[in-house]
């Protein structure tokens, strides 16, 4: 049975993850729950199978395909590791297996994380989201942090679920890598956004290489000795704003100003 002696395996980590993002337990019942859009059928399938059970227990209602179960023994396993009914108020980062977190936060971000694209008028900035209670997602914070040095941040709404975020496509990527590279299962259609952002990355590189000092001294002096403004900069160089914020503003520059 899954989940008998906790997680021990970077699948079941996966599953865990994505169950506490988006599953569905009932304890009167001790049924289970998952259901996900049609597109998603298959993913809902390798999750039956991973539980041992056919494929043909996955149905199709609407514009959902659901799977669902009534196993004890099951419910019983995931209670004991702190999965509940009630979300909203008990998920709590202590739920991260330690050996298996970047698949438990994989299976957390295919379920309820999202890649936003902040669209300028000519880049697409990508934020990387996922939706919880404010207690998991400061776990999810902190191993960002520690493993991959990444430093996100949690807003919260009243009545809302909390959202961690990061943003910038080199930090996506970074975050792309660290869930991904050698990860055996994934939701398809989220992996392959990751995939056009690392292959965007490829083909576009860091705005700062391209440029040499005199034309960074040149922006520095537009801004600084002229007085044009940063979006006026950025439409005749054909370049972001942020980059020329970044010129004028951040200490990576210094040995230019």
């Amino acid at each position: 049975m899954k989940f008998e002696n906790g997680v021990n395996s970077s699948e079941e980590s996966y599953w865990f993850g994505f169950l506490v993002g988006d599953g569905t337990i009932y304890e009167n019942r001790y049924r289970l729950k998952l259901s996900l859009g049609r597109k998603d059928k298959k993913h809902v399938e390798k999750f039956a199978t991973f539980l041992g059970y056919s494929k043909n227990r996955v149905h199709l209602y609407g514009s959902m395909s659901e799977f669902r179960i009534d196993n004890k023994q099951l419910l019983n396993n995931l209670y004991n590791l702190g999965l509940c009914a009630n979300k909203t108020h008990k998920t709590h980062k202590g739920l991260i297996p330690k050996k298996y977190k970047r698949d438990f936060i994989r299976g957390l971000f295919d379920a309820d994380g999202t890649i936003h694209l902040r669209k300028n008028k000519k880049f697409k900035t990508p934020d990387f989201h996922i939706c919880g209670t404010g207690d998991l997602l400061e776990g999810v914070r902190d191993v960002f942090l520690e493993d991959i040095g990444v430093r996100g941040c949690i807003s919260t709404s009243k009545g809302q679920p909390s959202v961690f975020e990061c943003g910038g496509r080199y930090i996506v990527e970074k975050v792309g890598h660290y869930l991904f590279d050698k990860a055996k299962i994934y939701l398809e259609r989220k992996y392959r956004i990751f995939q056009h952002i690392f292959e965007y990355n490829k083909n576009h590189g860091r705005q700062w290489k391209r440029y040499s000092k005199e034309v960074i001294y040149k922006i520095r002096d537009l801004y600084k000795k002229d007085g044009i403004t940063q979006l006026k900069i950025a439409e005749k160089f054909n370049i972001s704003q942020s980059f020329v914020s970044r010129i004028v503003n951040n200490k990576r520059y210094k040995d230019y100003i």
